[in-house]
């Protein structure tokens, strides 16, 4: 392992990648956010243990239990897109 580490400080390897300004997730309707749906440091909106910004996501059994019993019914919500540009970088 310290052999590995080595060779890799040596040879300066990393993995090239990007970030974007955004966040995109999809989740149920039974599922809330607050009205801006995350902080500027948000990476994900639903991570209960981030440091900066889980538990900004709640439960509700009410629309829970009519979301279950309208698939039942095979009864269809549209959609809900939802762009917040609250933190909206220039």
């Amino acid at each position: 392992s310290v052999k590995i580490q080595e060779k890799i400080h040596e040879i300066g390897a990393f993995v090239p990648t990007f970030m974007v300004p955004y966040v995109r997730e999809a989740y149920w309707r039974w599922w809330k956010l607050p009205k801006v749906p995350g902080t500027k440091q948000s990476t994900s909106l639903f991570d209960p243990f981030g440091s900066t910004t889980g538990g900004l996501f709640w439960f509700d059994e009410d629309l829970y239990n009519e979301t279950k019993q309208a698939m039942k019914k095979k009864k269809m919500f549209p959609p809900v897109i939802i762009i917040d540009e609250t933190y909206k970088v220039n």
